[in-house]
């Protein structure tokens, strides 16, 4: 499922224009004191991460801290907040049930909000990020949509999301973020998201639901047929998508 792919194009000769262009960037990188832009090296700032412990947010904070954030997450649990320590971050106790951190957003400059509860009513997630939205009055929010609400076919970030499959509520979350005057919102489409432990050999997320059903009945539940594909993406890839 991960991959990678090079070639090498044949060379051309340069033209006069492309090497005086070279000549010239060979000159400004031989000022002192100066330095190329380097992503990895932004200034660092403190972030909140919502569902850190989870098979998505944790590829968050392991990509945020890989960039010297200052990472606040929450923890449920003292399993989740021992998960997040080990991964460099900051627990803070909350849940998002209980609405109860607010100076955990107000420390921050940004929040990434990884976190759903699959349990609970649409209600209750919309009730989550609207109390997000006013308070995090003039930050950065990075919300979690999925690329399932684009519908089937390919698309774009200038795609529309469909509606009438189910997912009203997250399109209209999601709405809600990018609409959102009073901050920086940001919405987050990733793909299926898989985990993978070398070493133990046992993975997280939906792969981990689909490995136990093949070892219990010798099969794989595919929704539509089996013609159908679907795009994966693994949780240290689409955690630098949320990093950067």
């Amino acid at each position: 499922l991960r991959g990678r792919a090079s070639f090498k194009a044949p060379r051309r000769p340069m033209s006069r224009r492309h090497t005086a262009l070279r000549h010239l960037a060979l000159s400004i990188a031989a000022l002192p004191g100066f330095r190329f832009f380097d992503p990895l090296a932004m200034a660092p700032m403190t972030v909140l991460v919502t569902g850190g412990s989870g098979c998505v947010g944790s590829g968050a904070v392991r990509a945020l801290v890989a960039r010297g954030h200052h990472v606040l997450a929450l923890a449920r649990s003292e399993r989740s907040a021992e998960r997040l320590r080990a991964l460099g971050a900051e627990s803070v106790p909350g849940d998002l049930a209980n609405l109860d951190w607010r100076d955990a957003i107000a420390r921050s400059q940004a929040v990434v909000h990884c976190g759903l509860d699959w349990s609970a009513p649409p209600e209750a997630s919309r009730r989550v990020l609207d109390w997000m939205l006013a308070e995090a009055e003039g930050k950065t929010l990075i919300s979690t949509g999925g690329t399932w609400l684009f519908g089937p076919g390919q698309f774009t970030e200038e795609s529309a999301l469909l509606r009438g499959h189910g997912w009203d509520w997250l399109v209209d979350e999601a709405e809600a973020v990018q609409r959102s005057k009073n901050l920086r919102g940001i919405v987050v489409h990733p793909p299926l998201v898989y985990d993978w432990n070398a070493e133990s050999g046992e993975s997280s997320g939906w792969m981990r639901r689909m490995i136990e059903e093949l070892r219990e009945s010798g099969s794989i539940r595919v929704v539509g047929s089996e013609a159908r594909r679907q795009a994966v993406g693994h949780t240290d890839d689409v955690g630098e998508g949320y990093a950067m």
